[in-house]
């Protein structure tokens, strides 16, 4: 099989409500346990990074089709709702994440096309009711 690389876009669902109710501290906490579970669950190869706000960026870089891309977002998504402790609370079950997802290639579509349809694939699963992974395309633009 052809390896390909896939990017998700994450969105935290339920981070808003960390950082009004329990002060940014708590939210900088789980900022950085939800970097702490990506980074244990992804391949040694692939790419984290923190676009900003509640936005993450997940590269895998050796996935062989959209079903290998989608089972990691699925695993993904489960290991960002395990509830956490932050500042010696327990946090309730309301953290998760919507994703979406683009496969890329080196040669198709610009960092901008790449990171909005991936964004747009996001705000799908966000309204499909939360806690979802969806694939975006990329658009030539003439």
């Amino acid at each position: 099989m052809c390896n390909k690389a896939h990017l998700l876009f994450i969105d935290l669902d339920g981070f808003k409500p960390i950082n009004d109710q329990l002060g940014h501290e708590a939210g900088d906490q789980a900022l950085i346990e939800v970097a702490r579970r990506l980074k244990c669950t992804v391949g040694k190869n692939d790419f984290i990074g923190r676009l900003g706000g509640d936005e993450f960026v997940v590269i895998l870089t050796q996935t062989t089709d959209h079903e290998d891309a989608l089972s990691m977002a699925r695993t993904l998504i489960s290991a960002i709702s395990i509830p956490m402790h932050i500042l010696s609370a327990k946090i309730p079950r309301t953290l998760g994440a919507s994703i979406g997802i683009v496969a890329i290639s080196p040669w198709q579509g610009t960092r901008t096309m790449i990171l909005t349809a991936a964004d747009h694939a996001m705000y799908r699963a966000k309204h499909l009711g939360k806690g979802q992974a969806q694939f975006g395309q990329l658009v030539a633009i003439a």
